[in-house]
């Protein structure tokens, strides 16, 4: 099973992108609307029980 982060590029984003927003400010509003980083998504994973804290710790470089 993948762990991943996926930023949907819709219109508040790219104009972000656009208008030279920090990196913290698009990140901001991706988390608004529902993103989830990689570390999160490993995260809950790892609540689920489908991966081991080892592997969390392997796979994000924590």
């Amino acid at each position: 099973m993948g762990v991943c982060e996926l930023l949907v590029l819709d219109e508040e984003i790219k104009d972000l992108i656009l208008n030279n927003a920090s990196e913290g400010e698009i990140e901001k509003k991706a988390k608004e609307k529902g993103m989830r980083s990689f570390y999160e998504d490993a995260m809950e994973k790892l609540q689920r029980g489908y991966t081991s804290l080892e592997e969390v710790l392997r796979v994000t470089g924590m």
